[in-house]
């Protein structure tokens, strides 16, 4: 079975591009079965949660996390 790549959950989707540095003002939890995207500059407010089965990669970024990170699931950080 083939995985479906979701960027960000659509975090940026309201945003004016993805080379802004992005902040993510409320608690983040990666979808359970997807693999999550996050690249460029990104801050995370909140906690956030990789639940058993989700993915959370981070591609060549900055990650800035204001609170907690509970990671059950899988953390990719390629720079």
């Amino acid at each position: 079975m083939s995985k479906v790549l979701d960027i960000a959950n659509n975090q940026f989707a309201l945003l004016s591009g993805v080379s802004v540095p992005q902040t993510i003002g409320t608690a983040y939890t990666a979808v359970a079965g997807k693999n999550s995207l996050f690249f460029g500059t990104v801050e995370f407010s909140d906690t956030v949660t990789v639940p058993t089965t989700a993915n959370l990669v981070f591609l060549g970024i900055n990650v800035d996390f204001k609170q907690d990170v509970n990671v059950q699931g899988t953390l990719d950080w390629r720079t």
